[in-house]
């Protein structure tokens, strides 16, 4: 872990943040009281998550991907997210190069390969690597997107889904991504939603209920802070915040509310409706895409 001692303004703006109520294997939840990001304390160190990450596709620790699936991403995942990013990109006449930050599988970058697009990938394990680029037949990158040596101005579109919650330094990485696009590419953001309004439910639902019911059983992370990785959690208002003060500007927000992303969705059903049900009460939802472009 980094920054250990007593954390007295918040990484992203420097604002004032206050303790959260929970505490996750040593740990502590951080809310800002200026952005109103969620996120841990003290922050891991980038060695900590290669090796978690690394632990995960070698199947040695696999709490987190537990249940994950290519046949769910194939299906659910592919129609319900990535189908409707790609058609997004056309509608708004993006085409040409295209990299897939934290590539996983590869269901992206073929899905978008199909559609005619040249693509690269990113992943940070290893062995998700090796496999991505076997399967896919592209270039595959093993690192993180903020030291990757890739040339400037090389991609026309960014995708990155389910990553900005995990990286240390998210104006870093935003930095990153404005190099290396175009004057006016896409820069498309995929990430759950933290709304302080229904933080207390979920947080109440994870931690009591479920576990009550799965009696010593595996159950479903489903929420955005509540995975030890998940370094930082937004509201769009937050991540919108932070990404049009990157130089970027903000064109299209979707609130998505159930999705799927590994059988743990299947098998936990019930409590994803259930929090639907207050999602829809709340005009909130459990994930959210975002399409910039580069100013």
């Amino acid at each position: 872990m980094i920054g250990s001692e007593t954390c007295t303004e918040c990484p992203l703006c420097g604002g004032t943040p206050r303790k959260a109520f929970a505490l996750h294997d040593g740990r502590i939840e951080m809310r800002c009281r200026a952005c109103g990001v969620f996120f841990y304390w003290p922050l891991p160190s980038q060695s900590e998550q290669k090796a978690f990450y690394d632990a995960q596709w070698a199947g040695e620790s696999s709490e987190y991907h537990a249940h994950y699936d290519d046949a769910v991403l194939e299906g659910e995942n592919l129609k319900n997210n990535f189908i409707p990013r790609l058609e997004l990109l056309a509608r708004r006449g993006f085409s040409g190069n295209l990299l897939d930050v934290g590539c996983s599988v590869g269901t992206f970058l073929r899905a978008a390969t199909e559609r005619g697009w040249n693509v690269q990938g990113i992943d940070l394990g290893e062995a998700a690597c090796a496999r991505t680029a076997a399967a896919i037949g592209c270039p595959v990158h093993c690192g993180v997107l903020e030291e990757a040596a890739l040339p400037n101005a090389s991609f026309d579109a960014i995708h990155a889904s389910q990553v900005i919650e995990h990286v240390m330094e998210p104006k870093r990485f935003l930095a990153a991504a404005h190099r290396l696009l175009r004057p006016g590419g896409a820069l498309l953001l995929a990430a759950p939603i933290i709304a302080p309004s229904v933080y207390r439910t979920t947080h109440y639902v994870q931690k009591t209920l479920v576990p009550a019911v799965s009696r010593g059983r595996e159950y479903p992370y489903p929420w955005a802070i509540h995975h030890p990785f998940h370094v930082y959690a937004h509201s769009p208002a937050s991540l919108r915040r932070l990404v049009e003060t990157s130089g970027f500007r903000v064109t299209h927000v979707r609130i998505v509310r159930w999705q799927s992303f590994s059988r743990l969705n299947t098998k936990w059903r019930v409590f994803y409706h259930l929090m639907n049900g207050l999602f829809r009460v709340l005009r909130t939802g459990m994930n959210m895409d975002i399409l910039a472009v580069k100013t």
